[in-house]
């Protein structure tokens, strides 16, 4: 990790500027049909999370983005497609 050409911190930093924590309180939204709305993700990436994070609150703003699913997810789907079995499985 030591040949990294930028600091891990910052990655950390702009990491919860983009997702921030969770909450139970609604999110601002500036349309009031979006108030209060959740969007589920599954996602088969973990990396993918920040790109759907990032499309969501600029299409969706004020809607809580929920994420679930990570690189166990792509695996099984990888998994299934190599075995021929339907996808997702």
């Amino acid at each position: 990790m030591a040949d990294l050409d930028f600091n891990p911190i910052d990655l950390f930093r702009m990491y919860m500027q983009l997702t921030g924590v969770p909450t139970l309180e609604d999110l601002p939204a500036a349309d009031p049909l979006l108030r209060g709305k959740t969007l589920g993700i599954v996602n088969g990436s973990s990396w993918i999370t920040l790109w759907s994070t990032y499309f969501a609150r600029q299409f969706l703003p004020g809607v809580r983005v929920i994420q679930v699913g990570n690189e166990a997810v792509q695996l099984n789907f990888m998994a299934a497609h190599r075995r021929g079995e339907p996808c997702p499985p």
